[in-house]
């Protein structure tokens, strides 16, 4: 069986806007986090494991985006706002 770590998760108060933090405990391979360590050069565990459900969330959110597409056949063409080529 992997050897596994107990990892605390515990974000300090003072974020922005209106941002409900939560402490929780989660028990993880080590050897899963040390790659994602190595892969990533995150050694804090909390700042490891937040940068994981930040990518995982927008991962999703872009899945999700895209198969929306093509779901509207009738929209007019939106214009785009580009800069003039040189």
């Amino acid at each position: 069986m992997p050897r596994s770590s107990t990892v605390a998760i515990k974000d300090e108060p003072g974020g922005t806007g209106n941002v409900k933090r939560i402490r929780t405990t989660v028990t993880l391979e080590d050897d899963l986090i040390r790659k994602a360590q190595a892969y990533t050069g995150i050694k804090e565990k909390s700042a490891l494991i937040r940068a994981a459900l930040t990518q995982l969330v927008q991962r999703e959110a872009a899945r999700r985006l895209a198969a929306l597409g093509g779901t509207m056949p009738d929209l007019q063409r939106i214009p785009r706002r580009r800069m003039p080529r040189k």
